[in-house]
């Protein structure tokens, strides 16, 4: 009986000892939470990526934020779309995770936008997955550009697109695996979307006003099929008469390159009209210019009088045959004055251009740029007074009292020296061209003088 007993004390003992044995380790372990494996994942369209929650205990429902980017299975696998992103929602019970899901086309662009001027080209390297075995391409307006595959580079391709006229397009590549689409946006400019025009003296938003004319408006347009060269159509509006009232009127129009450099110069001219009648005139823009200047005519008037004759009228006998070529005539003399008189009065203008230059920070660039123009036309009349005057004999020249001051040719030749080196200057040379054009003034001042001295 006491053996029983015993067993029994020692029995419930050892069950006691097992209890508080698991007691203990029960309160060790903690069992580990749930968490998402990945908190953000990128996928490319048509492949797929997994989620999961380590240590759920309940069910995981999941959800995608934007089904048509990604969409998720009740497993948690991830499959691409449609390039873009969404945001892959996982909850069970009242706990919820979430993961960013980044979906990349098959197909890439280094440059999804591009800008090409007509007759120009440019390359878009279209980088591919290993699993793409074809691209198509389509371009929605082919009048606007056209295109070309070049070779094959590891698992990248140039495709060549090259402007045929301005517009806007958009080329759409296409995976045939996945049938997945990227596009390329094509902006064809016009030729002058880029083209600066320099209207001195600025009335209004839009013009400038002569002594007699003013330009109301200008726009451009290019024949179909055309490339490089345009049109600029003017329209100008006499708003009031010259000194006389019978005066001409003409602008003279410069084009430029991106490097300050004269392409070409063309000419408006028109008749006296009356005040308040418009009319317009078209320029032809040459490729490649970067500015277009409008300077008036230093003088286009003429002399017109109640004769009706430009030459002051008639003149009795003909002297055709008797005059000597190289002898000085009062016309060979009024044509020197003229010359002077024109190279005086461009002389001016760059000077007062280049004034403003060194004045006006902000517009510096564009004044010294009419400076030199102006500074060109002065020295190209010169040019001409020298031609003219080489060919004839000599004349001696005196001063306001009746002094030597030289001969014609010495003067001239002088005077265009002032010019020297005019063609290697740019619009950043401020001082330069001013002093050049303080010289130039100076001298060409003078030069009308005595070369008016021989008319009397």
């Amino acid at each position: 009986m006491k053996n029983v007993k015993k067993f029994r004390a020692f029995l419930a003992g050892f069950i006691l000892f097992l209890a508080l044995m698991f007691t203990v380790g029960s309160v060790n372990v903690k069992a580990a939470a749930p968490k998402l494996n990945k908190k953000k994942i990128t996928i490319y369209v048509g492949h797929t990526g997994k989620l999961k929650v380590n240590n759920a205990r309940k069910k995981v429902k999941w959800t995608s934020s934007k089904k048509q980017i990604a969409a998720v299975s009740s497993k948690g696998v991830v499959k691409g779309k449609k390039a873009g992103s969404t945001v892959i929602t996982a909850a069970a019970g009242n706990k919820k995770w979430t993961c960013k899901v980044t979906v990349r086309n098959n197909v890439s662009v280094s440059k999804g936008a591009i800008k090409i001027l007509p007759g120009k080209s440019k390359k878009v390297n279209i980088k591919i997955q290993k699993d793409v075995n074809n691209i198509r391409f389509k371009i929605k307006d082919p009048k606007v550009v056209s295109c070309k595959w070049g070779k094959w580079k590891g698992m990248s391709i140039p495709l060549t697109i090259t402007a045929k006229q301005s517009g806007s397009t958009y080329i759409t590549l296409t995976n045939t695996y996945s049938k997945e689409k990227v596009k390329i946006n094509v902006t064809v400019p016009a030729e002058w979307d880029d083209v600066e025009v320099v209207i001195p003296e600025t009335i209004g938003e839009q013009g400038y006003e002569s002594n007699r004319m003013k330009i109301t408006n200008y726009s451009f347009y290019q024949p179909s099929g055309w490339t490089g060269s345009y049109y600029m159509h003017v329209k100008f509006k006499m708003v009031k008469y010259g000194k006389t009232g019978k005066t001409n009127w003409g602008e003279y129009v410069f084009f430029y390159d991106k490097n300050g450099n004269i392409l070409d110069k063309s000419q408006l001219y028109a008749s006296a009209l009356a005040v308040g009648k418009s009319f317009s005139d078209e320029l032809l823009v040459p490729e490649g210019t970067a500015k277009i200047v409008f300077m008036e005519y230093p003088d286009v008037s003429g002399d017109h009088n109640n004769s009706g004759n430009d030459n002051g009228g008639t003149q009795d006998g003909d002297n055709s045959s008797t005059k000597d070529p190289l002898k000085w005539d009062a016309s060979d003399l009024k044509k020197m004055n003229s010359y002077a008189d024109k190279a005086a009065e461009w002389a001016k203008k760059a000077f007062d251009y280049a004034s403003k230059a060194k004045k006006q920070s902000g517009m510096s660039q564009n004044y010294t740029a009419m400076a030199i123009t102006a500074l060109k036309m002065a020295k190209s009349h010169m040019q001409n007074a020298y031609d003219y005057a080489i060919v004839k004999e000599d004349a001696n020249l005196i001063d306001a009292d009746g002094n030597p001051a030289g001969t014609l040719q010495e003067h001239t030749q002088e005077l265009l020296s002032v010019f020297d080196g005019l063609d290697d200057l740019t619009s950043t040379d401020t001082d330069t061209i001013y002093n050049m054009a303080t010289d130039a003034m100076t001298k060409t001042a003078t030069y009308k003088v005595l070369t008016a001295r021989l008319l009397l």
